[in-house]
């Protein structure tokens, strides 16, 4: 049962001003060190990016696969079935690439959880969170579905049918603040960030 992670970091960053994956934070870029976490628990890394768009400079161990998508400016959900058209596990993570602080060890819980559901999403405050997620890459038909249908957000993963929602009480267990799912769409939350790269360490 191998597994694949799948890196979303073809968005648009209009909010940012620049792009995300290529801003440094405590010496290592946010696409690296999304990376660096996805590597204690994944066999390949695939890294979707939009088209015509450089990446930064990054290293991985292991396999890695780059994919484009179809057509930029669709979406993430367009970015997941890029990935998933190349990804070699039974199992897909899927993460944005400005969560810098993921925790391999809620990876692996997410791993876990999808061994008899299509998918396993944490909920935060309300909110699913299907970047920080786990799919079956046998489920890529049916989020294809969704598109068709006109779905682009990466929601469209919660609502698979018999998709498990995770409770704070499950994922706190190995993520007990919650840093995992702390992203940057703006400057001020990059600001955020740093204090928090600050005091983490």
């Amino acid at each position: 049962m191998g597994v694949t992670a799948i890196i979303l970091a073809g968005g648009g960053s209009t909010r940012m001003g620049r792009e995300k994956a290529t801003i440094a934070l405590a010496g290592r870029t946010l696409l690296q060190r999304v990376i660096d976490a996805a590597a204690e628990v994944a066999d390949e890394t695939v890294v979707v990016c939009a088209p015509g768009r450089p990446l930064p400079s990054i290293e991985v161990r292991g396999s890695l696969r780059l994919a484009t998508d179809e057509v930029g400016g669709q979406g993430p959900l367009a970015g997941i079935l890029a990935g998933l058209a190349v990804a070699s596990g039974e199992i897909a993570l899927l993460l944005a690439c400005d969560q810098p602080f993921v925790r391999p060890a809620l990876l692996h819980l997410l791993v876990a959880q999808v061994a008899e559901a299509p998918a396993a999403i944490p909920v935060r405050d309300g909110q699913t969170q299907p970047l920080c997620a786990a799919v079956r890459v046998e489920a890529a038909p049916l989020l294809r579905e969704a598109y068709e249908r006109g779905s682009r957000a990466a929601a469209a993963v919660a609502d698979l049918p018999g998709a498990r929602l995770l409770d704070a009480a499950l994922w706190r267990a190995v993520d007990a603040e919650g840093v995992s799912f702390a992203g940057a769409n703006t400057p001020e939350e990059l600001a955020r960030l740093e204090a928090l790269a600050a005091r983490l360490g």
